[in-house]
C-alpha cells in the first residue's frame, strides 16, 4: 500500500526523511517545523535467564520515532520494539504514554505504534510523496538517537528499491 511504502521510505533508523531541496540555513526552519513530531521510545523486554532467581530478567530499550497522524500512530525501528513487552512514548514536551505494536517488519526494519492515550497538542510531521522521491535528493533526519536531545543529519537519498503496485 502506499502508506506502507511511505513508512518503508520514512523509516530508515527510525527518523524522519523529508526531501527537500532548499539552502542550508532553511535546514534551521525545517528542523524546528518537524521537530515537535520526534518522539522517544523506550521498551522494557522479559529475557530468560539462567542466572536469575526468577529465570527472567527485565531489560530497557530505547530509540526514537515520530508521529505520523493525529491519530496518535507513530512510526519507529522493529529494532526498537522487537522483542518488547512494555513500549512506552516520549513526546516533545516531555509528557509519556504507552503504545502497542501494531506492524513491525524487521526485514526493512520498520514499526508502526498506536499511543494509548493521545495528548491535545499532538503534532504529527507532513509526509511526503514517496513515488516522487529520487535517488540523490536531499532528504534530512531528526531522531533522537540514544535519547540524546534531538539531532538532525542531512544528506541524500542513496537508492531506492522499486515497488510494483500491481
Amino acid at each position: 500500500s502506499t502508506l506502507v511504502r511511505v513508512f518503508v521510505l520514512l523509516g530508515f533508523a527510525a527518523g524522519l526523511f523529508v526531501p527537500a531541496s532548499v539552502l542550508a540555513d532553511s535546514y534551521r526552519k525545517l528542523f524546528k517545523d518537524a521537530e515537535p513530531s520526534v518522539v522517544t521510545v523506550y521498551t522494557v523486554s522479559r529475557e530468560v535467564s539462567p542466572t536469575s532467581p526468577t529465570g527472567a530478567v527485565s531489560q530497557s530499550g530505547l530509540g526514537s520515532g515520530f508521529i505520523v497522524d493525529h491519530d496518535g500512530y507513530v512510526m519507529t525501528a522493529a529494532h526498537v520494539i522487537q522483542t518488547a513487552d512494555l513500549v512506552e512514548v516520549e513526546f516533545f514536551d516531555g509528557t509519556t504514554t504507552t503504545a502497542a505494536i501494531i506492524f513491525s517488519d524487521p526485514a526493512k526494519d520498520v514499526a508502526l505504534l498506536k499511543i494509548d492515550k493521545i495528548p491535545d497538542n499532538l503534532s504529527p510531521v507532513t509526509l511526503g510523496d514517496s513515488d516522487r522521491v529520487q535517488t540523490g535528493d536531499e532528504a534530512f533526519v531528526i531522531g533522537a538517537p540514544l535519547g540524546l536531545s534531538y539531532t538532525l543529519t542531512v544528506g541524500h537519498i542513496s537508492g531506492r528499491r522499486g515497488y510494483d503496485d500491481s
